[in-house]
């Protein structure tokens, strides 16, 4: 497929919302470079927020998904998945992706820019997080069942 430029990339997310379509030229342009990228991962992640905001968990996390993919050794890129499962009550899957998130920090992703201390201050912010999750899945509260 033709790599679209960041107008038409913005189309198909925003407009079109071809998710997959984009996913699809991603995975194409990688078969042949393990370098390309299509887009920046802050660009993808103000796209899944706006369709946050709007509501729409479903697209939001599937952006947030395809971020993911697009770069792997992100710690952010996980972290924000974990969000975005977490928004939509999936707890399973965002324990998964928080949990990648931190193992990438123990890693120093190099796709990140951190300060150390920004970079203790993500870990503290995802296990606090991690924590969380596990809390309310190992107590019921009002409206949910027993484990």
């Amino acid at each position: 497929p033709a790599v679209p430029d960041d107008a038409e990339l913005e189309r198909l997310i925003m407009v079109d919302r071809a998710a997959d379509k984009v996913a699809s030229i991603l995975r194409h342009g990688r078969r042949t470079d393990s370098t390309f990228t299509l887009f920046s991962q802050q660009t993808m992640g103000l796209y899944a927020f706006r369709f946050a905001r709007q509501n729409d968990l479903s697209y939001s996390i599937r952006l947030r998904e395809l971020n993911a993919e697009a770069f792997p050794r992100s710690w952010s890129a996980a972290d924000a998945l974990g969000d975005g499962y977490t928004d939509a009550a999936d707890t399973t899957r965002a324990l998964a992706a928080f949990t990648r998130a931190l193992g990438l920090l123990t890693l120093g992703s190099p796709s990140d820019s951190s300060s150390l201390g920004d970079l203790a201050s993500a870990r503290q912010a995802i296990e606090r997080k991690i924590g969380k999750l596990r809390s309310r899945s190992s107590f019921p509260g009002p409206g949910r069942p027993a484990p």
